[in-house]
């Protein structure tokens, strides 16, 4: 794992040192410290606005530091990849979640707000269908983070 410096992404090798990941900058925006721990999670340093993410690599998200006992917050995708609609369920987060849809490229696709469950039928914000492809689903409250990839099929 590497972070050349804030504002770029985070990127993740296999052993051949080839790119086989990355983790937008957008999504942990001041990224300047990784450590990984002995459960396999990332942990990242946002010394700019002051917040710890916990990254699970295995897919589930990304997550503010849990250390006060909170359950973990979760992204839920039903079914994925999909083809029709897709429902987000995000669990952990307690109160109204912002989310963003992201293409492969960073741009933002849609956004909404939820109390915990969105349905998205694979369109932008003016309706529009979108091309069939990877996308990212950030959710968000004030506190915590957490990011899912889904694959979108037409």
């Amino acid at each position: 794992m590497t972070c050349e410096a804030p504002g770029t992404p985070i990127l993740r090798y296999d052993s051949g040192s080839m790119i086989v990941d990355q983790i937008e900058s957008s999504l942990v925006p001041s990224a300047t410290g990784l450590t990984m721990d002995d459960e396999g999670y990332l942990w990242a340093s946002d010394n700019i606005n002051g917040k710890i993410y916990k990254i699970n690599l295995a897919g589930t998200g990304i997550t503010g530091d849990d250390s006060d006992g909170n359950e973990m917050a979760e992204l839920i995708l039903s079914s994925n990849p999909f083809s029709g609609s897709l429902t987000i369920t995000a669990t952990g987060f307690g109160s109204i979640v912002d989310i963003t849809i992201y293409d492969s490229a960073g741009r933002i696709v849609r956004t909404a707000s939820a109390e915990n469950v969105m349905i998205w039928n694979g369109r932008n914000g003016s309706g529009v269908p979108l091309p069939a492809g990877i996308y990212t689903i950030l959710a968000s409250t004030d506190e915590i983070i957490s990011i899912a990839r889904v694959v979108l099929l037409r």
